[in-house]
């Protein structure tokens, strides 16, 4: 057609003439809001540490002793109610740090009464005692806690965001503790103010993600035990011919491993 090509040169001019506007103008685009990108980023980051928390304990399990455990999620939602239940008679706070110690003890005794029993047979059977005990652990749960889900509320100390990222033509960013004033989030004729805020719960478990992560590096790299572990993973004769059974180290692996399942919780 003869004037094609005429009309195709007016739609690309009239178009960049109202995208020139509009990046010109006041207001901000979506992909000029760099508060949203952050909170974007935190919000990857910290879905990547809790995902950390909870494979760690499967890692420590399957390095230490070579059993890919699928009861590992059933130790994560009993730890999830046991602090479900302590928050309500002893409060948030004595519950996170009991709540690991339960789940670590039954890890423990799950290991020496059944699966230390069966590991001499292979690791077929130990799949399957894992996935047997998945089952177990989930109809005790319907029958202690019901099929419904339960409503739990965070601490007031959680509640709210941790902090606001704010955003303005005029002002660039800003960064503010907890909830910013309405005041200071109102936009004007002059600037266009953008806020962006990231919850004090989600803050906390990256807080308690690095905190795993340290530690657990830390013990596994400068202490006793953690060389103990690493040792066993592949010379268990010489762990043992050192006084130190590969058994016991299994054990305590278990256990370690079931309370860091809780931490996710």
């Amino acid at each position: 057609m003869p004037d094609e090509a005429p009309r195709r040169a007016l739609t690309a001019a009239a178009f960049g003439r109202a995208l020139g506007a509009s990046s010109a103008g006041p207001f901000l685009s979506d992909e000029q809001r760099v508060d949203q990108l952050l909170i974007n980023v935190l919000n990857g980051v910290s879905a990547g540490l809790l995902l950390f928390m909870l494979s760690s304990g499967l890692t420590l399990i399957f390095s230490m002793m070579g059993v890919l455990n699928f009861a590992h999620a059933s130790f994560y939602m009993v730890g999830a109610y046991f602090a479900y239940s302590l928050t309500r008679l002893v409060g948030f706070w004595p519950a996170l740090v009991l709540a690991p110690l339960l789940v670590g003890a039954i890890g423990a005794l799950f290991e020496r009464t059944a699966l230390r029993r069966v590991h001499k047979f292979g690791h077929v059977p130990e799949l399957l005692i894992t996935f047997g005990l998945s089952f177990v652990i989930l109809e005790l749960v319907k029958l202690i806690w019901g099929l419904s889900s339960v409503n739990f509320a965070p601490p007031e100390l959680l509640q709210g965001p941790a902090f606001t990222v704010m955003q303005s033509d005029a002002h660039g960013l800003g960064l503010a503790w907890g909830a910013a004033p309405a005041d200071r989030c109102a936009s004007t004729a002059e600037a266009v103010m953008h806020c962006s805020t990231f919850p004090a719960t989600r803050f906390f478990m990256m807080v308690v993600g690095v905190v795993m992560l340290v530690s657990l590096w830390l013990l596994l790299t400068r202490t006793r035990i953690g060389l103990v572990i690493q040792a066993a993973l592949t010379h268990p004769e010489a762990v043992e011919a050192l006084a130190t059974t590969c058994l016991a180290s299994s054990c305590w692996s278990s256990a370690a491993a079931a309370a860091w399942r809780r931490w996710r919780a």
